[in-house]
């Protein structure tokens, strides 16, 4: 009986671990109507209700900027909900005031349809706030939102990697690096349990 209980804590502390180590992305929503609307951008909603914003022609006077704030620096995947009927569209998004990352967006068919695609791509963001800047590069697209997934895929620290040598984040392997460290700790814990029941079974039976 206490080998079962002592089994069965150990096996919820070993999936606790393991979702908490490998978890869902957490992510933050910026709306395009709730951003900085420069020059002759415009902030307008569908039949739908859903608020878009457009007429940032000009890439010299017009442009729509976020204020992104994100808890570490590092590279961060980036969902933009847009819409174009444009087949060769592009927009040009330029972070901190740096070089534009140009991202090709689809056409997504007629303005009349009102629907939204969404495409993901990669930014490099400092920790605390980052103002995001998209500029129009070809042809027209107006913007839904953006959303900002995770914590950054931040390169590992050689100190701390040194200190926490086997529980470092990966850069390559991410958190499931750390959810396998866990999971070996775990099942290691499951054995050490089984194996000093058992001896203290023998002990008694003797």
């Amino acid at each position: 009986m206490m080998k079962k209980k002592l089994l069965s804590v150990l096996l919820c502390m070993l999936l606790v671990v393991s979702f908490a180590s490998v978890g869902f992305a957490d992510s933050t929503t910026y709306e395009a109507e709730d951003a900085n609307l420069v020059g002759a951008t415009w902030a307008n909603e569908n039949e739908d209700g859903v608020g878009f914003v457009g007429g940032y022609d000009n890439p010299s006077s017009d442009w729509v900027e976020f204020t992104v704030t994100v808890s570490e620096t590092g590279t961060y995947e980036v969902e933009l909900s847009y819409a174009t009927p444009m087949d060769n569209a592009s927009v040009a998004v330029h972070v901190n005031g740096g070089s534009a990352t140009v991202v090709p967006t689809p056409s997504t068919g007629d303005w009349a349809d009102g629907g939204f695609q969404t495409i993901t791509f990669d930014l490099d963001l400092e920790e605390g706030e980052n103002s995001v800047v998209f500029k129009q590069n070809t042809e027209y697209v107006q913007l839904d939102y953006i959303k900002v997934f995770g914590n950054g895929e931040t390169a590992v620290d050689e100190e701390a990697s040194e200190e926490n040598e086997g529980a470092a984040v990966n850069p390559e392997t991410g958190d499931a690096g750390v959810a396998i460290y866990y999971v070996i700790a775990a099942l290691a814990l499951v054995g050490f349990g089984t194996l000093v029941i058992t001896k203290k079974k023998v002990a008694n039976q003797a």
